[in-house]
């Protein structure tokens, strides 16, 4: 009976501490919040790494790894 008062108690915590959350989108902040990017003000609110105007200069390798969004930070 305990471990069954004690779950139901853990549930009904678990249940009433998400709907507190408020979810935020970065992208819709109105000023740059990702961070490790190369020319941010050239890339705007995406999640790339390199402008566009870099795809000419550099390996396709290259620029098919700058439009993975690791190393990126928020």
């Amino acid at each position: 009976m305990k471990r069954l008062f004690c779950l139901l108690f853990f549930c009904m915590a678990c249940l009433s501490a998400g709907a507190q959350w408020k979810w935020q989108n970065p992208m819709d902040a109105g000023f740059p919040v990702v961070q490790n990017q190369g020319w941010p003000d050239e890339i705007g609110y995406k999640y790339v790494r390199l402008p566009d105007r870099a795809e000419k200069e550099i390996r396709p390798d290259v620029w098919n790894l700058s439009r993975n969004s690791a190393g990126l930070a928020i």
